[in-house]
């Protein structure tokens, strides 16, 4: 979708009701707008939404307005092809730079704003997806992930490739690739934060670093509030106070971790030669009665039967 075939007249008019529709209700503001140029190109996978953006400099607001009037509830990541791009909420700013990437909340005010022509991957993802893999998503926004180094550059990379290749993907391949786009994304967000808040430790930044060592050992059979506390260098009364005041505690929190885990690993065609005794057993679980009705308590179904419904749908 592009502004090319329309009247210069109606560019600017155009393009607003063109990313209105594609993310969330939208303000743009472009300088001159009769000579405004755009262009819009989404692929999905799932309800993972990527839309590639090139355009001309504009300002674009999310306002309380919009929001009022809205029913969306999802969170939204930027990552930088080309040009630079600044991500404005709460009081946080982001500058991105080719490669570097942020996140934002479509439920709160943002802005978004671009001095000169620029590229983005634009990427829609359901709030219990972030917030099942972020505990402080809310203060994660508008935090700039250095998308040239590390886990950054992992991330960036990955989901610059997934974009390429989504039209070719298959049905069966779909869903753990974008688990794995969404853990390497939520990973180097909560890495990144850590890193730059470094000299100014505070609990927030701990239960960013911790996070992001859980998801990184969910198959560790030594997981535990101990072992975190003893990486981390502080106390186990220490590590259970920052996680304080959360909608879940971090012990509770690393199983619902690990059951998600299990139950995209059940429907794994790469997988598939594994029993659920053994999946269980590879992300910590040592009792497969355990696992069991740890599942259907979460989920309202055995393992069994998550993944013979699963893999009869996908032959």
């Amino acid at each position: 979708m592009t502004t090319d075939s329309v009247a210069s007249k109606e560019r600017a008019s155009y393009w607003r009701d063109l990313v209105s529709a594609t993310f969330v209700e939208l303000e743009c503001e472009m300088a001159v707008p009769s000579q405004f140029s755009g262009s819009l190109r989404t692929m999905d996978l799932g309800d993972f939404h990527m839309t590639e953006v090139d355009a001309a400099p504009q300002l674009v607001r999310r306002t309380r307005r919009a929001i009022s009037a809205s029913t969306s509830d999802h969170f939204l990541l930027s990552l930088q092809t080309w040009g630079q791009g600044i991500i404005l909420q709460d009081d946080r700013v982001a500058l991105l730079r080719p490669g570097d990437f942020a996140l934002y909340d479509s439920t709160r005010p943002y802005r978004l704003q671009f001095e000169e022509k620029f590229g983005q991957i634009v990427v829609q993802l359901p709030r219990k997806t972030v917030t099942e893999r972020l505990i402080d998503a809310d203060g994660l926004t508008a935090m700039q992930v250095d998308g040239s180094k590390g886990v950054g550059l992992l991330a960036s990379n990955y989901i610059r490739n997934l974009h390429q290749q989504v039209g070719t993907i298959e049905e069966l391949s779909s869903g753990r690739l974008k688990a794995s786009a969404v853990d390497l994304l939520a990973t180097a967000i909560a890495e990144q934060a850590g890193v730059k808040c470094l000299g100014t430790e505070n609990q927030a930044i701990l239960r960013r670093r911790v996070i992001a060592y859980v998801d990184q050992h969910l198959a560790d059979h030594e997981l535990s509030c101990r072992r975190i506390a003893e990486v981390h260098g502080i106390s186990e009364r220490q590590l259970r106070r920052a996680f304080e005041g959360q909608h879940t505690s971090l012990s509770d929190w690393i199983w619902l971790r690990r059951l998600e885990k299990a139950k995209r690993d059940l429907v794994d065609p790469l997988k598939a030669p594994l029993s659920i005794t053994a999946i269980a057993y590879d992300l910590g679980y040592r009792d497969s009665a355990h696992f069991s009705r740890s599942f259907r308590s979460r989920f309202d179904c055995t393992p069994s039967a998550w993944r013979n419904d699963n893999l009869a749908v996908r032959k």
